[in-house]
């Protein structure tokens, strides 16, 4: 080939480059981020060496899970051989490391201590010689989500300096007068409330967002309206986690944003099943799998919540095609983590191996954070609905942190399952009031029948089997009958 020739070529692949550039910003600006994802990618296969930091940090930021994770992984080791400046790389590494602590359930290949650390301490270091502030703040910002990456081992140390870099990081938004950083870091700030258990405050920082959620790009509005979700819906505050996850699925479309749409889902599926809207939460479900379909799969554990939610709806009603269906959806996202992670150890929910679930959920309650305590409502609802006495000690324990926190459903599924294991119709009693402040129907109903089989009151226990009949909730239906016909007051 000529010298002129080779000439062409390279103008040839630089303009290319150029245009899937443009492409992938007019998607990434309609929300579209896997056609965003694929233009870069097409990019990265034609770029020049030198363009490579570039396109693999935008990679980066528009891919979900472990490829988002990837890609900046190789754009801070470019940047790093090629020797950016000092304000290019914080902006990379700050990425990185959001994308490990804020996003950490989209990651299934989670990073060690170690390399957590290494990036912090090169974040800081980067920090006293950068003089952008809008990469000083993102790394600010994502090092206030340390606690949410440590999970239950976050100290009230970690919490404390988590929360400090938050606030810099807030206050440079806030002169900035930058909406993205701004909500980045009122979102560090509801991570840091809740693993200190300050659920309401958590909720408040989140409401903080919805105040400027017309100037927010679609993912941070989803994902404030998301927060306002999760920390109602933990609280027991059902009807506000219906409008919140309503509002938010109101702003997505299919194609957009799929891991951002799908949290939202998911929320909006487990909401709806303890509010005993069974139908809807079904089809939201199916809404959210083929959002989970079109976004390739992703290791999304942070939806978990839901599918599981859809799944216990279909045990419910002996749907074994529904059981089948969100059985795999777990199976699939939960193999990605490691089988001692937090996400790992739900694996054996899918087939209702309540043995390994008790000693991984239930006795290792101390070990799974606040911020997941869905996951133990779940699992406790679960050993209930199947009869499974558990250690009145561990359960107690249970009751005990969830009422501190005022995590209202926790607290009565616990309650719920204290007075299966000991016979105990006063915390059955209890469990029906607080299911029945929460509205939570389906509950309040399984309650009823429960104590009045200990109690042996057949007008009570014709009230909750009406309810479960009009549910469809044929297994619970089921274990009534069981125990009716044993004759005595078993539950």
């Amino acid at each position: 080939m000529t010298k002129t020739a080779q000439l062409e070529v390279v103008e040839i692949r630089r303009r290319a480059v150029s245009w899937l550039k443009r492409a992938a910003d007019v998607a990434a600006a309609g929300a579209a981020t896997a056609e965003a994802a694929r233009h870069l990618r097409a990019a990265i296969e034609l770029a020049a060496p030198d363009d490579l930091p570039e396109l693999q940090e935008r990679l980066g930021d528009v891919s979900g899970g472990d490829a988002g994770a990837e890609a900046s992984r190789v754009a801070l080791r470019l940047c790093r051989e090629l020797g950016r400046p000092v304000d290019q790389e914080l902006r990379v590494l700050g990425s990185l490391l959001t994308r490990y602590t804020r996003f950490q359930g989209t990651v299934g290949n989670r990073p060690s201590e170690e390399e957590i650390q290494r990036l912090r301490t090169d974040g800081r270091a980067l920090v006293s010689r950068a003089r952008d502030e809008q990469a000083i703040a993102s790394f600010l910002i994502a090092d206030g989500f340390y606690p949410f990456w440590r999970g239950a081992q976050a100290t009230v140390a970690d919490i404390a300096e988590a929360e400090a870099s938050a606030g810099r990081g807030l206050a440079i938004g806030d002169r900035l007068d930058d909406p993205r950083l701004r909500s980045a870091a009122l979102d560090a700030l509801t991570s840091c409330a809740k693993a200190r258990g300050a659920f309401a405050q958590s909720r408040v920082f989140a409401q903080q967002r919805l105040a400027f959620e017309d100037r927010l790009d679609l993912h941070e509005r989803l994902d404030a309206h998301t927060m306002v979700a999760w920390a109602s819906a933990l609280l027991g505050d059902l009807a506000q986690a219906d409008r919140a996850t309503a509002s938010a699925l109101g702003l997505f479309q299919s194609g957009q944003v799929h891991w951002w749409g799908l949290h939202s889902a998911a929320w909006r599926v487990y909401a709806l099943t303890l509010l005993g809207r069974w139908d809807e939460a079904l089809a939201v479900a199916e809404h959210a799998r083929k959002i989970w379909a079109e976004g390739g799969l992703i290791p999304a554990a942070y939806c978990v919540h839901g599918f599981i939610a859809a799944l216990d709806v279909g045990r419910a009603r002996h749907d074994t095609q529904l059981v089948d269906r969100y059985r795999a959806v777990l199976d699939e996202i939960l193999k990605h983590f490691a089988a001692d992670s937090l996400f790992g150890r739900l694996r054996p929910y899918g087939r209702g191996d309540i043995d390994t679930l008790e000693t991984e959920v239930v006795g290792g309650f101390g070990t799974i954070p606040r911020a997941r305590q869905q996951l133990v409502e779940r699992t406790l609802s679960l050993c209930s609905d199947l009869d499974r006495p558990l250690a009145p000690e561990a359960i107690q324990r249970i009751v005990t942190s969830a009422a501190a926190d005022g995590l209202k459903l926790l607290e009565a599924q616990a309650r719920r399952a204290l007075g299966i294991s000991m016979r105990d119709t006063a915390e059955l009693t209890h469990a029906l009031g607080i299911f029945e402040e929460t509205h939570a129907v389906p509950y309040a109903a399984r309650v009823r029948c429960e104590r009045a089989l200990l109690t042996r009151n057949q007008s009570e226990l014709e009230t909750g089997m009406h309810v479960l009949e009009a549910l469809g909730d044929l297994d619970q239906l089921a274990r009534v009958e069981r125990a009716r016909g044993k004759g005595h007051g078993s539950s």
